[in-house]
């Protein structure tokens, strides 16, 4: 979180099982800091081994904006991130 505000980031790719503070913590975290600063909200998306259909709608209720299951191939990623960020010559 220290990193958080002290830099923008164009995008967020949080794995779900971290330690100290999983990612579902961690996400609302992130919404509530750019909740008290004046900005656009940054893309967050999920990568976890969790594939269960529930896991991804836990995703999107805690405020992230993409989920991906690993393994996640290079194409599926920037597909995902297009989404977001314009993505140019790779």
């Amino acid at each position: 979180m220290k990193a958080w505000g002290r830099n923008l980031y164009a995008a967020v790719l949080v794995d779900i099982h971290m330690p100290r503070m999983d990612g579902h913590e961690l996400t609302r975290q992130l919404r509530a800091s750019e909740a008290n600063r004046d900005g656009a909200r940054t893309p967050i998306i999920a990568i976890t081994a969790d594939a269960m259909k529930n896991e991804e709608e836990r995703c999107f209720a805690s405020g992230m904006d993409g989920y991906l299951a690993k393994p996640v191939s290079i194409e599926r990623l920037r597909a995902t991130l297009e989404r977001w960020l314009p993505i140019q010559g790779l």
